[in-house]
């Protein structure tokens, strides 16, 4: 315990940006696809939104600014983080 808490304590706050935009993005789409397909398709699709759309920003950073893998890890995380907020709506 003593690890992780150490681990998370030395996280810079963007990489804690980055997973709380993974959150709200992965719920927007979430929303948006409940309308018309099932719940599985909509948490499938809504982590994989989160992922291009993450995806997609780094590549913008390798012409604009610094591109990180762990920024992209650190995106998608907050997508799973969001799974189970998913499973009880």
């Amino acid at each position: 315990m003593k690890k992780l808490k150490t681990y998370l304590y030395g996280l810079k706050a963007d990489k804690y940006l980055h997973c709380f935009a993974g959150m709200v993005v992965a719920q927007v789409a979430y929303v948006l696809l409940a309308i018309a397909l099932p719940k599985w398709a909509c948490m499938v699709l809504s982590v994989v939104a989160v992922a291009v759309i993450g995806g997609v920003k780094e590549l913008v950073d390798v012409k604009y600014g610094v591109p990180s893998w762990k920024d992209f890890v650190a995106t998608v995380t907050g997508a799973f983080v969001e799974l189970p907020i998913m499973l009880m709506l």
